[in-house]
C-alpha cells in the first residue's frame, strides 16, 4: 500500500455562496460550492514535484452536502483549455467520493497548471469537501491518486479504519460501524485502532453532553431520531460505550414508534430495513442489558416483516394498501437477511420459526447468484447490473448464518465466491466500486446501471470478510 500517492488540489477560487437554508456540514469539514452559469471553480497542485504519472491517475472529489438531482461536472485543463474529465453525479450523499481515470497527458497539465471546474448539469450549487489546513482525510479532498502495485485488500482495512469511512448518521454509518467492529473481533484489523477509528466517528454526532447532534441524510441538523433506519448505529454504540446516555433515546423512539400490534416502522410502511436497523441493535442491547422483553420485541420485528417475503419474492416495502414495492431489490435481501442472521446469531437458543424463515430466505437468494458470484440490483432483472453493495450484504448475512451454526455449512461457498469477486471491485485505496446509488432517485434509479463508491458498501463487505475467517 506504500505505492499510493495522494496530490491534494487547493480551492484558489470559488464563488461565494451561502450554505442552503436548512442544511450544514459535519462538523469539522470544510466545503466549497461549484455553482451553476458562473466561471469555473479553480484548483491547483503544489509540491507535486517530479510524481511519475505513467500509470493512468485518478482524479477524485467528494461530497460535502446531500444532493437531490443529477448533476453533470466538467474539469477542465487550465493549461489546454479542454475537459479532461466528466463527473457524473447523481443524488450524492455526503462524504461520497466520485473519481475519473485521466490520461498522463491530462495529469501532467493538471498538476503544472491547475484545473477549472464547471457545473454543466444541475441547478443547485454543487458542494465539495476541500482541506484549507492540511489536516482532513485526504481520500475525500479532491486530490489526483498516483497509484502502482497496491495491495489493495491492505488498502481496504486502512480505508476502512479511518475517516474515509465517515457516512451520516444512520444505515449507511451503522453499515461501516458493524463492519469495523466485526473486522476488530476477527483481527482482520488492530482491535485497538479500531475502537479508536468508532470513537472519532461517534464523536462527530453527539455534543458533549452525549446528546444526539448530528446530520440526516438530508444533510440537514437533527437532535432526534429521523425514523427506523436511524437506529442500526446503536447496536454498535451499545457494544463500545454501553452507559452512554443516548442509548435511551433509542428505546424511546422504538417504543414511541410502535403500531397498536407492536410493530415499530415508519407511518403506514412496513419495511426490511427493519430487520436489520430496529431488531438487530433492539435485541443487542436487549443481550447486553439481560432484557428479555427487548429480545423478544426484535423477534417480534423480524416475525411481523417475514409478510414481505411472500410467492417467492421479497418486497422492501409493504404499504397500507397492500401495493409492494422494489420487489427483489438486492439491498432489500441484504436488509432482510442481515437482520435475521445478526439478531438470531446473538441467542443462545434462536426460535426454530425465525430460523426457518432465514433458511428459506438464504436458499433463495442463493439460487439466485449470478455465475461472477454476486446479485443483480433486482435479483431476478438479469438485464440490470449487478449491485456490488446489496451483493455484499447478502454474502455478509450467509457468511453470519453458517458461522453461527444457523445455516448449512454449504452456504459459505457461495459467500467466499462473492468475497473473491468484489475484492476485484476495490480502487488501488481500498474503496469499493459497482455500487447502486443510494435510494434518492426512485425505481427507475436502481434499475438502471448508474454505479458508484459509496463507503456503506465497504462496510458491508468488512462484515463479509469477518464472517469468513
Amino acid at each position: 500500500m506504500s505505492d499510493l500517492t495522494y496530490l491534494i488540489g487547493r480551492v484558489a477560487s470559488a464563488r461565494k455562496a451561502p450554505l442552503p437554508q436548512g442544511k450544514r456540514l459535519t462538523r469539522g469539514w470544510h466545503a466549497f460550492a461549484v455553482t451553476p452559469r458562473a466561471a469555473p471553480t479553480l484548483l491547483y497542485w503544489h509540491e507535486s514535484g517530479a510524481v511519475n504519472v505513467s500509470e493512468r491517475p485518478r482524479l477524485r472529489l467528494s461530497v460535502a452536502l446531500d444532493s437531490r438531482e443529477e448533476v453533470l461536472l466538467e474539469a477542465i485543463s487550465l493549461a489546454s483549455g479542454r475537459v479532461i474529465a466528466r463527473f457524473d453525479m447523481r443524488y450524492a450523499h455526503a462524504f461520497q467520493p466520485f473519481e475519473a481515470l485521466l490520461s498522463a497527458q491530462a495529469a501532467r497539465e493538471v498538476l503544472a497548471e491547475g484545473l477549472g471546474l464547471r457545473l454543466v448539469q444541475g441547478d443547485a450549487p454543487l458542494w465539495l469537501l476541500h482541506d484549507p489546513s492540511s489536516e482532513a482525510e485526504p481520500a475525500l479532498m479532491p486530490h489526483l491518486l498516483i497509484s502502482s502495485h497496491t495491495d489493495r485488500l491492505q488498502a481496504f482495512r486502512y480505508r476502512l479504519n479511518s475517516l474515509a469511512s465517515l457516512q451520516f448518521f444512520g444505515w449507511q454509518e451503522g453499515c461501516v460501524l458493524n463492519g469495523l467492529l466485526d473486522m476488530a473481533e476477527a483481527r482482520l484489523l488492530e482491535p485497538d485502532l479500531a475502537l479508536r477509528t468508532i470513537a472519532t466517528h461517534f464523536a462527530h454526532f453527539f455534543d458533549a453532553e452525549g446528546n444526539l447532534d448530528y446530520e440526516d441524510d438530508f444533510s440537514r441538523p437533527r437532535q432526534d431520531i429521523y425514523g427506523i433506519e436511524g437506529t442500526l448505529p446503536f447496536a454498535v454504540l451499545a457494544q463500545t460505550q454501553p452507559d452512554h446516555p443516548a442509548i435511551e433515546q433509542a428505546l424511546r423512539f422504538w417504543q414511541e414508534a410502535r403500531t397498536a400490534s407492536g410493530i415499530v416502522q415508519d407511518g403506514e410502511t412496513l419495511s426490511a430495513e427493519g430487520s436489520y436497523t430496529v431488531a438487530y441493535p433492539m435485541a443487542q442491547i436487549g443481550v447486553l442489558r439481560g432484557d428479555q422483553r427487548l429480545i423478544a420485541s426484535a423477534l417480534e420485528q423480524l416475525r411481523a416483516r417475514r409478510v414481505l417475503f411472500e410467492n417467492d419474492a421479497l418486497a422492501l416495502r409493504l404499504h397500507q394498501n397492500g401495493t409492494r414495492t422494489f420487489v427483489n431489490w438486492a439491498r432489500a435481501a441484504a436488509w432482510y437477511l442481515l437482520g435475521l442472521a445478526r439478531t438470531l446469531a446473538l441467542l443462545p437458543d434462536p426460535p426454530a420459526d425465525l430460523r426457518e424463515a432465514f433458511a428459506r430466505a438464504a436458499q433463495w437468494a442463493v439460487r439466485r447468484q449470478n455465475k461472477q458470484g454476486v446479485w443483480h440490483a433486482f435479483l431476478d432483472a438479469t438485464e440490470v447490473a449487478p449491485d456490488n453493495g446489496g451483493s455484499a450484504g447478502i454474502a455478509a448475512a450467509l457468511a453470519i448464518g453458517v458461522k453461527a451454526g444457523l445455516l448449512s455449512p454449504a452456504l459459505r461457498e457461495p459467500a467466499a465466491h462473492a468475497a473473491q469477486t468484489l475484492s476485484e471491485a476495490l480502487t488501488p485505496d481500498g474503496f469499493l466500486t459497482g455500487i447502486a446509488q443510494v435510494n434518492k432517485g426512485g425505481e427507475a434509479l436502481q434499475r438502471d446501471d448508474y454505479r458508484v463508491i459509496s463507503q456503506f458498501g465497504m462496510g458491508l463487505l468488512a462484515q463479509l470478510y469477518a464472517a469468513l475467517v
